[in-house]
């Protein structure tokens, strides 16, 4: 879910900063061609986001180049020179979120590479006149352009530690409880045949009419025997490999057993347990 939405969210900001960047296009009078190629890329963007054949890791760096791609168109101008701090730390806060450094290290080149082109006046760039105005406002945009790279990185890195510390905080816990499943199926297997021989030692002193002691061990090995076959289920459950089968089964039958089980518990003070069914409960 925070994968979705991380990338509904860097889809959207690159839908508005198009928008934008075509508006700044018309009003400048720059390139014609450009915001055609705008509007494409905006729908590419779209598709890609929509498409679920499209690896995670493919789509994100499809995002990645549309972006890198504005970045240096937009900057590239001379009327953009002090804007382009703005676009580079819009990138770089909006890119964070995928927790790379990578793009990070390719944002902050590329807005090296742009001031490079403006300060040699290569094809594309413009000359720039340094004056003290123009310096002291350089020197601040390529401090705060490092600051926000550095908190970028920095953001990641906590996220990226957080991250492992879970991972591994949950790899434990599947192992302790992949351990505690393993010791309750070994323990209860270990219990079931003293059990049974309890029950069966029980029922050879029920047929000799040894005396009411015999029922109550009897009542007791029974109560055992469940709550060790309930043990067994949940080990079972915990594992997954549970499997329900549906099947008829006699009404009647079932409330028989509930009774005849009923009836063998210690019944001290002489509860009695009535039945009594309808006629329309179904036999099956």
């Amino acid at each position: 879910m925070k994968q979705n939405d991380n990338e509904k969210f860097i889809v959207y900001v690159l839908t508005l900063a198009s928008f934008g960047l075509i508006v700044e296009n018309v009003i400048m009078e720059w390139e014609y061609w450009v915001p055609l190629a705008q509007l494409i890329g905006v729908a590419s963007l779209w598709v890609v986001s929509l498409s679920d054949k499209i690896d995670y890791s493919l789509r994100k760096a499809f995002y990645f180049v549309i972006a890198a791609l504005m970045v240096l168109y937009q900057g590239i101008h001379k009327t953009s020179y002090f804007d382009i701090a703005l676009t580079v730390s819009l990138a770089m806060a909006t890119f964070s979120i995928l927790n790379s450094i990578h793009m990070m290290n390719i944002i902050l080149l590329e807005y090296a590479i742009l001031l490079f082109i403006h300060f040699i006046n290569l094809p594309g760039g413009e000359p720039i006149t340094f004056d003290r105005i123009t310096i002291s406002r350089t020197l601040l945009h390529i401090v705060i352009v490092l600051l926000v790279y550095l908190t970028s990185v920095r953001l990641i890195n906590n996220r990226l530690d957080d991250e492992e510390t879970n991972r591994i905080k949950d790899e434990k816990i599947e192992s302790n409880d992949a351990n505690m499943e393993d010791f309750l199926s070994n323990i209860s297997h270990e219990l079931r045949t003293p059990v049974n021989v309890v029950n069966g030692m029980s029922d050879l002193l029920i047929k000799k009419a040894t005396g009411h002691e015999a029922d109550v061990i009897k009542s007791a090995g029974v109560r055992l025997a469940y709550q060790i076959e309930d043990i067994q289920d949940y080990t079972e459950c915990k594992r997954g490999k549970v499997f329900l089968e549906e099947d008829d089964y006699m009404s009647t039958s079932l409330i028989d057993d509930v009774v005849t089980a009923f009836r063998m518990n210690d019944n001290s003070k002489d509860l009695e347990l009535v039945v009594d069914l309808k006629p329309q409960v179904p036999a099956m």
